[in-house]
């Protein structure tokens, strides 16, 4: 038998003068049932229902669905849980705006352009939605998600921060449905692959024009020890993170000739990898994405 779960109010979607009481899995809100009305034809039919009483006291309605009356657009914070259920039940009970600004939220997570999504992985700005960057429940969480509602753009950039680590592989396997451990466990097999294949540009340098007096060939060849001794020591592997330019201190270690080689290379294959991720997944290339994407979103308010 599995263990009950413990309900949570959602502070910021508890509203006391509100008479209507939701439940998402674990997340209580409560909200203005005409406004909810308002917004759904499915909320308005539901809310019409008659209302239970036990003698003289009216009893609380609790239902497996969950909108939000307050629900801003990005750049607004939001907690990445409360995301998820938006946008899972507002799909369910044909909500529009709300699923959209769900999913415009999910998007700036897990964005479908290369620039995008390097800043947010490599946490160049700030996350307005709230959540444990460590935790491999969240992009797990948001895989199942957009594949529920169909939002599988989302899918490549989500499913490569679940499976670049393989400790937060190892965390979640006896979470992991057979066909989500085989397709997981498979990227990061290719994402060892890729990075390996980018740590070869290393044996490309330096270049013949190399004007740094030998400077360059120790640098790299201290850059290929550090890169050996992470593989022994770690399973993660992230050919997306120019971490390689960290390592030869390309702004003042490489010469100016072997500097721009190797960081045209490193873009050349990085973008190449991110070309390929959806097909990783099973999915069609991102240009198909994009095009679903903006079927989706097209009328977000």
């Amino acid at each position: 038998m599995s263990a009950q779960l413990e309900l949570k109010r959602v502070e910021d979607l508890w509203f006391s003068d509100a008479t209507l009481i939701l439940r998402a899995q674990n997340s209580l809100f409560r909200v203005h049932s005409g406004i909810l009305a308002a917004r759904s034809s499915v909320f308005r039919d539901m809310i019409a229902f008659p209302t239970t009483y036990s003698g003289r006291r009216r009893t609380n309605r609790y239902r497996r669905y969950s909108t939000r009356v307050f629900f801003e657009r990005p750049p607004a914070p939001v907690d990445f849980y409360a995301v998820v259920g938006v946008m899972r039940l507002s799909h369910k009970y044909d909500v529009p705006y709300l699923f959209r600004r769900a999913l415009s939220h999910l998007d700036s997570m897990y964005p479908s352009e290369l620039d995008a999504f390097m800043e947010v992985h490599n946490e160049e700005v700030d996350q307005h939605v709230e959540f444990e960057d460590s935790d491999p429940i969240v992009p797990l969480t948001a895989l199942r998600a957009a594949a529920e509602v169909g939002a599988t753009w989302l899918i490549p950039a989500a499913g490569y921060r679940f499976a670049f680590s393989r400790e937060g592989l190892d965390s979640t396997m006896n979470q992991l449905q057979i066909h989500e451990l085989k397709t997981y466990l498979t990227a990061h097999a290719e994402f060892v692959r890729a990075s390996a294949t980018i740590q070869q540009l290393l044996r490309n340098l330096p270049v013949p024009s190399c004007d740094s007096g030998g400077l360059c060939l120790i640098s790299v060849s201290k850059a290929h020890d550090t890169l050996e001794s992470w593989r022994r020591a770690r399973q993660d592997c992230d050919p997306l993170m120019p971490f390689i330019f960290d390592l030869l201190g390309s702004r003042t270690g490489l010469c100016t000739f072997c500097s721009p080689f190797a960081l045209g290379q490193f873009k050349y294959a990085q973008q190449q990898f991110w070309d390929n991720l959806p097909l990783l997944f099973g999915l069609p290339g991102w240009e198909d994405l994009k095009k679903m994407k903006k079927a989706f979103m097209d009328g977000a308010t």
